[in-house]
């Protein structure tokens, strides 16, 4: 009889032990959500459409630059590793920049398709133009052929660009250039590279253009707040000197991938980086149109981000986890009926905080399409978080397009 009065009380008290622990994860995670989105991301969300100096949100914006403007000399390294289609597209659109001095500098790695053909049509054409062929790989990955490029370039001023990149306007250069050289101590820029519309390939295609935001709104906030982590080489901007004086990649070789967030994660900080994010600067590149190659190309991302430094792991490790707490817990809370009012209470408050971010974000970025979706995308991060990110990171072969 004693046994069984004992469990009879045991089994109620340690299932309202799991509901309070549940409750209070959930809450706790909640809270760090809210944290995140207002002091960090919606410090950059609240930010007006110019481009400002990272840290010192109080700079006002640069001005829009005339043709008569004294710009420096920059070089445009591009590298490309079978790539004749693309370049064929989309070199056109760098030639046809407005900016009064620079190379285009392609760096064929290799190709064994007809890309050499394709460079040499270019070359005949346009004499701002120049090629460096790499014959043979040494390892996988770009960084090889980038480090070439930025050494044969001619000028201090680097901006970078991939192959499958197209700029949306023609003043792209001017802008980038006008501000790295805005501010004497800037060394980095960071730029936005997103991805077109394509409603031929539906929920995949919106869904990549929402990860793209939410990166690029994770990379600017951080560099607002005087934490700059990462870039993205489909537009980036550096200065030759930095990147000598770092020793290029040296530090990671090892990682097959990470040529542009890692480098800027090494030597990027508040007083050398600045950001820019007005429309003239975007670049555009075809996204994937199957759920395999998109899982590929995230296989590479992820598996670099093992190579920031450990501040930065942490902080986004707490964005990251907070996200999924917040979903698991809820779902918990639901399944079990515990605390409905607070469980509503404090969803509906987050979700408040989420559209104050990524409405104005979305609207920066001119996916003003993908603002009926926050809800939706917002659960299918928490999900990607969940399963996917895990097998990416941790089952990660060696395979990857750029071999």
């Amino acid at each position: 009889m004693l046994y069984q009065n004992l469990e009879t009380n045991t089994l109620p008290d340690l299932w309202q032990l799991f509901l309070w622990l549940v409750t209070g994860v959930f809450v706790v995670a909640t809270m760090v959500q809210i944290i995140y989105l207002w002091k960090i991301y919606g410090q950059f969300a609240r930010l007006p459409g110019f481009p400002i100096q990272t840290g010192l949100p109080e700079q006002p914006p640069v001005p829009f630059l005339f043709k008569n403007e004294n710009l420096p000399p920059v070089s445009v390294v591009i590298c490309a590793r079978n790539e004749a289609e693309n370049l064929k597209k989309n070199l056109p659109k760098i030639f046809e920049q407005d900016y009064p001095n620079f190379e285009v500098l392609v760096v064929d790695d290799d190709s064994r398709d007809e890309t050499s053909h394709i460079l040499e049509g270019f070359l005949s054409k346009n004499e701002n133009l120049r090629v460096f062929r790499l014959i043979g790989k040494l390892r996988a990955g770009k960084k090889d052929a980038l480090t070439d490029g930025v050494s044969v370039a001619r000028n201090e001023h680097i901006i970078l660009t991939d192959a499958d990149c197209q700029p949306a306007t023609n003043q792209w250069l001017r802008q980038m250039a006008a501000n790295l050289t805005a501010k004497p101590g800037t060394e980095i820029l960071l730029g936005y590279g997103g991805y077109r519309r394509d409603d031929s390939v539906g929920f995949l295609n919106k869904w990549i253009r929402w990860e793209t935001v939410t990166t690029a709104l994770q990379y600017f906030s951080f560099s607002v707040i005087g934490r700059p982590f990462m870039g993205v080489g489909r537009n980036l901007a550096w200065k030759k000197s930095l990147f000598r004086a770092a020793g290029g990649f040296e530090s990671h070789l090892h990682i097959p991938s990470g040529d542009d967030d890692l480098f800027v994660n090494a030597s990027a900080r508040p007083e050398n980086t600045a950001i820019c994010f007005s429309p003239e600067t975007f670049t555009f590149s075809e996204g994937k149109k199957t759920w395999k190659t998109y899982f590929q190309q995230k296989r590479r991302h992820l598996g670099a981000s093992w190579g920031y430094r450990w501040e930065h792991i942490f902080l986004l490790g707490i964005w990251s986890l907070s996200f999924t707490l917040h979903y698991m817990c809820m779902f918990l809370l639901l399944i079990f009926n515990g605390g409905m009012v607070l469980v509503f209470s404090l969803f509906f408050m987050r979700m408040i905080f989420v559209a104050l971010v990524y409405v104005p974000v979305l609207r920066k970025f001119r996916e003003e399409q993908l603002i009926p979706f926050i809800p939706i995308f917002d659960f299918f991060m928490a999900v990607f978080y969940l399963a996917f990110a895990p097998i990416l990171l941790f089952f990660n072969n060696k395979s990857h397009s750029w071999t």
